[in-house]
């Protein structure tokens, strides 16, 4: 055997050995691609580490996310509470008038007035929404009523006319044969001050009941002059 074909042999022999062995040479075009690939995905691998990672402007995150929910929350509060002192106000008002009629054995028009005035600014209730109502009512054993003598309210006018059966009040043990009750009565229409164009008005009624204190009945006296 010459020597050119024993070197044949030899390199034949030899590029098997590196095939099985997996040392084939690809070719160029395929090498570059699997190396182009092959780096992007370690890239992106990277990035991703990255962000995960970074916590940089986290704090800003969780401000945006939680400050409308603050601001609702601050403003709710302060509209709650202005409407509790709402109806703090007017239950005081309501309570006053009734116990200041109650006191009195007879009363004018402009005795009423001033009472109604009075108590408007006792609680700070003077802008217009409120309405006061005061009555004497009694019960009549005949008809099994409880009736109206008479009522008065800030505007002059009479919500409830004599002897007509009063609203609301149905218990009878609160009154004997000959004796009345005083009822206060007084709405107000509260407005939200801060966030009005969310939440719509609210109507506050309160009513205060007393028995008068120095006659059975407590006279509302029409003819223009004091009462006897």
């Amino acid at each position: 055997m010459s020597i050119k074909s024993k070197s044949r042999q030899l390199l034949g022999r030899t590029r098997a050995f590196c095939v099985a062995m997996g040392s084939e040479r690809r070719p160029k075009s395929l090498l570059g691609r699997a190396s182009f690939a092959d780096n992007r995905s370690h890239l992106l691998a990277k990035r991703s580490e990255t962000f995960r990672k970074d916590t940089s402007g986290l704090a800003a995150l969780e401000f945006g996310m939680i400050a409308p929910v603050m601001v609702v929350l601050f403003f709710a509060v302060i509209e709650i509470s202005e409407a509790l002192t709402a109806v703090r106000r007017l239950t005081l008002s309501v309570n006053t008038l009734a116990d200041l009629v109650a006191q009195d054995i007879g009363l004018t028009g402009n005795d009423l007035n001033g009472l109604f005035s009075g108590v408007e600014k006792i609680g700070t209730v003077d802008d217009g929404n409120s309405t006061f109502t005061v009555s004497s009512i009694y019960y009549d054993a005949t008809l099994d009523q409880i009736l109206v003598d008479w009522s008065r309210n800030d505007d002059g006018g009479t919500p409830y006319a004599k002897d007509s059966v009063f609203p609301g009040i149905t218990d009878k043990d609160l009154f004997t044969s000959s004796n009345s009750l005083i009822v206060a009565e007084a709405t107000h229409d509260y407005a939200p001050s801060l966030i009005n164009f969310k939440i719509q008005g609210l109507t506050i009624e309160r009513q205060a009941l007393r028995w008068p204190r120095r006659s059975t009945r407590v006279e509302l006296c029409t003819g223009g002059g004091p009462c006897p």
